[in-house]
């Protein structure tokens, strides 16, 4: 790895919730969950994954591509969550039907 691929990781692993990134978390219930911070808003996105090494191995390396992409303001929330608990603020309204 190279030493701005080290900075970064440093740096979205201690990110604050005030500025924007996304860094992972482990939940109550021992598994590994996203939390992300831009456009002012906060969001807390599940994996279903356990803590494991592994997990947590493939999920950071996903929290800096996330953080990398907020910051370049390239970030697409549906593309990373399509179902995620935000969606549908970044799905166009459907037309009622009549």
């Amino acid at each position: 790895m190279s030493d701005l691929e080290l900075l970064d990781l440093q740096e979205a692993k201690t990110i604050r919730p005030r500025t924007v990134g996304c860094i992972l978390k482990r939940n109550r219930h021992g598994f590994l969950a996203l939390r992300l911070f831009w456009n002012g808003m906060r969001s807390w996105e599940g994996t279903g994954l356990a803590d494991t090494p592994e997990n947590r191995t493939l999920l950071e390396a996903a929290a800096l591509v996330i953080s990398s992409e907020i910051k370049k303001k390239t970030f697409d929330y549906l593309r990373h969550f399509p179902k995620g608990n935000k969606a549908h603020l970044f799905r166009p309204a459907t037309e009622p039907t009549e």
